[in-house]
């Protein structure tokens, strides 16, 4: 029960980074964060919901699971994005990478034709 609890936790997490601008979720932020960041908030237990506290309590592993969508690759830098593994890119390469590349979109290395370049 314990880890379907966590699960459902983290999901209402996810909904709360994904959906700022939703009523429950403006209520919610407004109320125990005082629409701070989330990443500002602090876990105490003394003020907020058992709700609040479950969602903030494990934040940290729903950050770890969330990810962007792509889509045509222009907006996301290819080697200093965050990954799944939540690493940079450029720190897993085995290969010194060309300075001007740094700043590298993924559109840059995808071919027309459907591929990687």
């Amino acid at each position: 029960m314990r880890q379907m609890n966590s699960a459902y936790l983290m999901k209402l997490g996810w909904r709360l980074i994904s959906e700022p601008s939703a009523l429950w979720a403006r209520i919610l932020k407004e109320k125990y964060g005082r629409n701070r960041n989330l990443n500002d908030l602090e876990l105490t237990h003394s003020s907020c919901s058992n709700a609040w506290w479950g969602i903030l309590s494990t934040m940290g592993h729903t950050k770890q699971g969330v990810g962007k969508a792509i889509e045509d690759g222009r907006q996301t830098l290819f080697w200093t994005h965050r990954w799944l593994d939540g690493n940079l890119l450029s720190d897993q390469a085995l290969m010194d990478i060309p300075k001007d590349q740094y700043g590298y979109r993924v559109c840059d290395y995808w071919s027309p034709n459907g591929g990687w370049d």
